[in-house]
C-alpha cells in the first residue's frame, strides 16, 4: 500500500492548475493523462527507497514516518517496530539526540545537508556507530521533516581504533627500542673509550714485541664493536625518523675522492684489485648532504670488499646522461649522480636480493655464515638514499658478482663557476698551554683524558659532576671546559646552561665548553649545542678530533654567541 507521505506529495503535484487553460474539462483530462506517469514515478521512488543498500528513513516532527528494510536491519528492528517511534529513542541519551538536532540545524543553515558520525542504540542497549547524512525535505525547522541516509560503520570504527592502537603500540615499541639503543650505546661507549684510550697510551709509551701486537688487537677489536654500535644507532635514527638531510654547497670530488683513496689503500692487502673513476663531466660543486652521500658510498664499498675473495672491485661516479627513457629527466638546475660499485664476489640469488636491504639480512645461514658483520650496512645505505630522494638498485647472480647502483640528485649552485670557498685550516694543536677543567664522573675515562691532555702540554683540574665543576669555575679562571653530559647531582647540559646564564658568581659566561660524552646521536649533539656548548665530541674519541674541537672552540671564544 502506498505510503501516505508520498501520496500527499503526489497529490500536490496533480492538483495544480494548468497554466493558460481555464477550461475545467481540459484540466481534468490533463490530470488523467498525467496520473499513470505519476503513479509509475511514485512506485519507482518507493522501490528505490525500500531496496536501497543503505539505510533510509523519513522523520517528521521528531518521529519516524518511514524506514526501509536496510535501515531497520542496521538498527536491529523491523520497519513496523520503528514507524511512529520517537527518534530520540534511537540515540543512547536525550542529550546526544539534542546535540544531533542542534548540529544539524547549524549545518543545514549554511548547507543543503548535514554529515556526521553518530552513536545509535538497538535492542537491549546494543550500541552501534553510523555514518549519517540528513537533508531537510521542506523549509520547516530541521527537526520537522528530514530524510536520513545512514550506514553501519561500527566494525570499521572498531578496526580503525584497533589499527590506531597497534600504530601507537608500534611507535611506543620503536621509541623504546631507540631509547634502549641510545642507553646501550652510552653504556658501551664509556668503557670503550677507556679501553681504546688506555691502549693508545700504552702504544705511545714505546712498548714493543708481543705487547704491542696484543694492544693493536685490542684496539682493532674495540673499533669493530664501536662500528657495530654506530650502525645500530644509525638504523634506529632512520627508522624513528630522527635523521634529517643537510642541504649545503660542497665539493663533490673533495668529499668522495679521499674515501676512494682509502679503499684503494686497503685493497693493497686484499686478494683482488680495486679501481675507481670520477667522470670529468661531474660538476665541481653541488648542493646536498655530503656526509650522508659519503656514508652511503662507504657502505657500498665496504660490502663489496667484504664479499669479494678474488678478481676485482670497481667504483665509478658518473652523471646521469638522460639516455634511459624509463628514468624521469632531471629538472633544470639539478644533476643526478650515479655511483656504480661492481664486484666479482659471491653474488646474490634472486630470492635473497630483497632481504639484503633489510636489517640483519646477511643472506647466509647464521649457523654457518662465512662473512663477518651484522647485516646493517646495506639496510642503512638504502634508507639513507631514500631519505635523500634517491635509491639503490642491484644486479647480481650467484657466483658472478654484484653491481650496486646508487642514484642521487643534487642541486647546482647559481654561479656555474663559483670561487672555491675552503674552510680555514684548523691547527692540529693549541699554540699554548691551556688551563682545562675536565668534568667527568667515570674514573677510567677521567684518568685517560687527564693523562692525554697533560701529554699535550695542558694543565688539568677534574670535577666528578656538574655541581663541582661550577664550584671550581667560581674559584679559579679556566681557559676551557671539557664537559661530560651524564653526571650525578648536576648533568652537563644543565651545568652549561648555568654557565651561559651569567648568574653563577665568579663564573665567566663566555668560557669555551666542549662536550666530551658517550651520547653520540644527532639529537644529542643538537641538544648540547642548544644548551650553549661550543663543540661536541663523542666517545670513544680520537685524540686529534679532540684537539681540533678544542682549537675551534678557542678560536671562537672571543666572538659573539648565537
Amino acid at each position: 500500500m502506498r505510503d501516505t507521505f508520498f501520496k500527499k506529495d503526489t497529490a500536490a503535484l496533480t492538483d495544480r492548475p494548468v497554466a493558460g487553460d481555464p477550461n475545467v474539462h481540459q484540466e481534468q483530462e490533463y490530470r488523467d493523462a498525467c496520473q499513470p506517469r505519476l503513479d509509475q514515478a511514485l512506485r519507482e521512488m518507493e522501490t528505490i527507497f525500500d531496496n536501497a543498500l543503505v539505510g533510509m528513513a523519513l522523520s517528521h516532527g521528531g518521529h519516524i514516518r518511514k524506514i526501509n528494510r536496510r535501515g531497520a536491519d542496521i538498527l536491529g528492528y523491523t520497519p513496523e517496530q520503528l514507524v511512529g517511534l520517537d527518534a530520540v529513542s534511537l540515540f543512547p541519551s536525550p542529550t546526544e539526540y539534542e546535540q544531533f538536532v542542534r548540529k544539524a540545524r547549524q549545518a543545514l543553515a549554511g548547507s543543503d545537508r548535514y554529515v556526521a558520525e553518530c552513536r545509535m542504540v538497538g535492542p537491549r542497549g546494543r550500541l552501534l556507530t553510523v555514518r549519517l547524512q540528513a537533508k531537510a525535505v521542506t523549509d520547516a525547522p530541521v527537526d520537522e521533516t528530514l530524510i536520513w541516509v545512514f550506514d553501519d560503520i561500527t566494525e570499521q570504527k572498531r578496526l580503525e581504533e584497533a589499527l590506531h592502537a597497534s600504530k601507537q603500540a608500534a611507535e611506543s615499541a620503536c621509541e623504546a627500542k631507540s631509547q634502549l639503543l641510545a642507553n646501550m650505546s652510552h653504556e658501551l661507549r664509556t668503557p670503550l673509550n677507556g679501553i681504546l684510550g688506555m691502549a693508545q697510551l700504552l702504544l705511545d709509551s714505546g712498548v714493543t714485541g708481543e705487547t704491542r701486537e696484543y694492544l693493536g688487537i685490542i684496539r682493532q677489536s674495540a673499533n669493530v664493536l664501536l662500528h657495530v654500535m654506530g650502525d645500530l644507532l644509525d638504523l634506529s635514527n632512520v627508522e624513528a625518523g630522527r635523521l634529517s638531510v643537510e642541504v649545503r654547497e660542497f665539493d663533490l670530488r673533495a668529499e668522495l675522492a679521499p674515501l676512494l683513496r682509502n679503499f684503494a689503500a686497503q685493497s693493497q692487502l686484499r686478494p683482488f684489485t680495486f679501481s675507481h673513476s670520477i667522470d670529468p663531466r661531474l660538476p665541481e660543486r653541488v648542493i646536498g648532504d655530503p656526509d650522508r652521500t659519503r656514508q652511503i658510498c662507504m657502505h657500498l664499498l665496504g660490502n663489496a670488499f667484504k664479499f669479494t675473495r678474488k678478481g676485482q672491485v670497481t667504483a665509478s661516479l658518473d652523471p646521469d646522461d638522460g639516455t634511459d627513457a624509463q628514468v624521469e629527466p632531471v629538472e633544470p638546475g639539478r644533476i643526478r649522480l650515479r655511483v656504480r660499485v661492481a664486484d666479482t664476489g659471491i653474488g646474490i640469488g634472486p630470492e635473497q636480493q630483497h632481504a639484503i636491504f633489510e636489517p640483519f639480512g646477511i643472506g647466509e645461514n647464521y649457523l654457518t655464515k662465512k662473512y663477518s658483520g651484522a647485516g646493517l650496512g646495506l639496510a642503512i645505505a638504502k634508507r639513507l638514499a631514500n631519505l635523500m630522494g634517491g635509491d639503490i638498485g642491484l644486479e647480481s647472480a650467484p657466483g658472478q658478482g654484484s653491481t650496486f647502483t646508487l642514484t642521487l640528485e643534487f642541486g647546482l649552485p647559481q654561479d656555474k663557476q663559483p670561487a672555491k670557498a675552503y674552510p680555514a685550516p684548523v691547527p692540529k694543536s693549541s699554540s699554548r698551554s691551556l688551563s682545562i677543567l675536565l668534568a667527568e664522573d667515570e674514573a677510567v675515562n677521567r684518568l685517560f683524558t687527564e693523562r692525554l691532555l697533560r701529554k699535550l702540554g695542558h694543565r688539568v683540574v677534574s670535577a666528578s659532576d656538574g655541581q663541582e665543576a661550577l664550584e671550581l669555575l667560581g674559584h679559579a679562571p679556566f681557559d676551557l671546559v671539557l664537559m661530560d653530559i651524564q653526571m650525578p647531582r648536576l648533568n652537563g647540559l644543565d651545568a652549561t646552561r648555568r654557565i651561559r646564564s651569567g648568574q653563577v658568581a665568579g663564573v665567566n659566561p663566555t668560557v669555551p665548553v666542549v662536550a666530551l660524552t658517550a651520547y653520540a646521536m644527532d639529537s644529542d649533539r643538537v641538544q648540547g649545542l642548544e644548551a650553549g656548548m661550543d663543540e661536541y665530541v663523542a666517545k670513544p674519541f680520537d685524540a686529534q678530533d679532540l684537539v681540533q674541537a678544542m682549537a675551534r672552540a678557542m678560536t671562537r671564544a672571543d666572538g659573539p654567541r648565537g
